[in-house]
C-alpha cells in the first residue's frame, strides 16, 4: 500500500511540477489574460496524460489487492471508464491561473506573481490529475461484490480534514454511506483511495 501511495504521489508532484513551470515560464504578469489559451492547452495535455498514468496505476494496484484478498471467487468488475471532466478542469486552472494573478496585481500583491500563480496551478494539476485514480478505485469498487468499500489514505503530512476522513476507515462504497465528503479533494491532496475486500 505504502508504494501504491507512493507512486500516486510522486506522480502528482512530478504534474505539479510541469504545471507549475508552464505557466511560471509563460504566464504574462502585464496581461494574464494573454496567451492563457495556449498555456491551457499545455496544461490540458498534461493533465490528460498524467491522469491516464494515474488510472493505470490504480487499476493495477486494485488487481494486485483482488488477488492478494483471494476474491478470486467473483468476477472482477470491467475497467471504468473515467471521463475527463473538462469543465472542472478548465475552470479550476482559470481560477487559479489568470483570475488569481489579476486579482494579486489588482492589490498589489505583484511579486514574483508568474511563479506564484504557477505554484497554485500546479497544486490544482495534482488534484484533477490524482482524481482520476481515485475515481477509478471508486467506480470499481462500487461494482465489485467482493469489496466491502474504499477508505482514504493519507500522505506522510496529511491536512485536519483529511486526517478526520481518513479516520473513519473502509465506510465509503455508496453516496449515501460517505455523506458530502465523498469525492472531496484539496489542491496539492496527496491522499489515496484504497479498496478493502469482504473476508
Amino acid at each position: 500500500m505504502d508504494a501504491y501511495r507512493r507512486d500516486q504521489a510522486a506522480l502528482g508532484g512530478r504534474i505539479a511540477a510541469s504545471a507549475s513551470q508552464i505557466v511560471a515560464n509563460g504566464l504574462d504578469p502585464s496581461d494574464p489574460d494573454r496567451g492563457w489559451a495556449r498555456l491551457l492547452a499545455e496544461l490540458l495535455a498534461l493533465l490528460r496524460g498524467g491522469r491516464d498514468l494515474s488510472e493505470d496505476l490504480a487499476m493495477e494496484f486494485y488487481r494486485y489487492l483482488r488477488e492478494l484478498e483471494d476474491a478470486a471467487d467473483t468476477p472482477p468488475p470491467e475497467e471504468p471508464d473515467v471521463p475527463f471532466p473538462t469543465d472542472a478542469v478548465v475552470g479550476s486552472l482559470i481560477w487559479t491561473g489568470p483570475r488569481m494573478a489579476k486579482a494579486m496585481i489588482r492589490r498589489g500583491d505583484d511579486r514574483n506573481v508568474s511563479a506564484r500563480v504557477g505554484t497554485m496551478v500546479g497544486r490544482s494539476a495534482m488534484r484533477h490529475t490524482l482524481n482520476a485514480g481515485r475515481e477509478t478505485t471508486r467506480r470499481l469498487v462500487v461494482n465489485d461484490p467482493a469489496a466491502w468499500g474504499w477508505a482514504r489514505i493519507t500522505d506522510a503530512d496529511p491536512c485536519e480534514f483529511c486526517k478526520m476522513l481518513a479516520t473513519r476507515g473502509p465506510v465509503y462504497k455508496t453516496a449515501r454511506t460517505a455523506g458530502n465528503e465523498l469525492n472531496r479533494y484539496h489542491d496539492g491532496c496527496g491522499c489515496s483511495v484504497v479498496a478493502v475486500f469482504k473476508g
